[in-house]
């Protein structure tokens, strides 16, 4: 099989995939959370709501953002002392054709990524730690455990929100991507001739990651557990693609 045709075969593969992730994301988003009870004047949820300190935008831009990077400055670096082969088959320097490898494996892993934090979401409906403050429920008295909240507010797209905690798609995406920054400069440029410079890439992706995902405690959009699991999630995925 010729180039061309592996590429288109790879593309066709691709576009296939990335429709089988996105369809069922695009779907969730028009579904109700999974409609837990609560307990009245449960403490856990009793915390006041705070604006992000770091938007979702800005997590996900970071987290696809800073792969996409790595791999573009890594590709061409290797291609330029390698002198710019190209393929001889097609003529397309190979650089062209690994990057366009590369680049939709990240994209494709990120939005799988997205797709398991919004499966967990929807599935749980974890209550958000500022869930009393969100619905304001008429029916916050007494200490049994009540099957059915009883929301007075009338923002029904923060009450949605308010029950989707676990897990965090901050810390998914934030991990997802220093992980997948951190092990694709460790195996693809195992000998840079700068270490340090390395390091201080590998280092400085996870200490924003680290960043992101203490502030979605701070801001009492999420408990320890939701950005531990969803730290977790992402960083396991990461490790599944880059090997």
């Amino acid at each position: 099989m010729s180039t061309v045709s592996k590429v288109a075969a790879y593309t066709i593969g691709e576009i296939i995939l990335l429709i089988l992730i996105a369809a069922p994301t695009i779907i969730l988003q028009f579904t109700a959370p999974f409609q837990n009870g609560f307990f009245p004047n449960d403490s856990a949820i009793a915390y006041p709501q705070r604006s992000n300190t770091v938007s979702m935008v800005w997590a996900a831009f970071f987290g696809l953002g800073a792969p996409l990077l790595a791999v573009f400055i890594v590709e061409i670096y290797i291609s330029y002392r390698e002198g710019f082969p190209r393929d001889l088959s097609t003529n397309i320097p190979v650089v062209i054709i690994q990057l366009y490898k590369l680049l939709g494996l990240v994209v494709f892993s990120f939005a799988a990524v997205l797709l398991i934090v919004q499966v967990g979401k929807e599935s749980i409906g974890s209550l958000r730690p500022f869930f009393l403050e969100a619905c304001k429920p008429t029916n916050n008295v007494g200490k049994d455990y009540q099957p059915v909240i009883l929301c007075s507010a009338d923002n029904a797209r923060l009450i949605e929100e308010a029950r989707m905690s676990f897990p965090s798609g901050h810390s998914s995406a934030s991990a997802w991507g220093a992980a997948m920054t951190a092990f694709y400069l460790q195996i693809r440029f195992p000998k840079c001739p700068i270490p340090m410079l390395k390091a201080f890439f590998q280092v400085s992706v996870t200490a924003i990651a680290y960043y992101i995902c203490l502030t979605r405690i701070q801001d009492n959009w999420h408990r320890p557990i939701d950005v531990i699991v969803g730290s977790l999630l992402g960083i396991a995925s990461a490790a599944m693609i880059v090997r």
